[in-house]
């Protein structure tokens, strides 16, 4: 899957294919769309720390993040 959307922006598709819209989804009883938002703003800040590494990588960085 492609991670990036328009400027650079995390695209939806990633983060529901990724699997973590239903991890941070499941884990905090958020709503699919408010948990996708969320993690496109953490993808965003974390960009730049993450830029190099490979999309396996940045997935399980997130998933450190999300505790799991």
């Amino acid at each position: 899957a492609k991670m990036l959307g328009g400027q650079g922006a995390v695209s939806q598709k990633y983060l529901r294919d990724s699997g973590l819209v239903d991890q941070l989804a499941g884990q905090t009883n958020m709503d699919k769309k408010t948990a996708a938002a969320s993690l496109q703003q953490v993808m965003q800040a974390f960009g730049t720390q993450m830029s190099g590494n490979s999309m396996a990588e940045r997935q399980q960085s997130l998933r450190g993040w999300l505790g799991s």
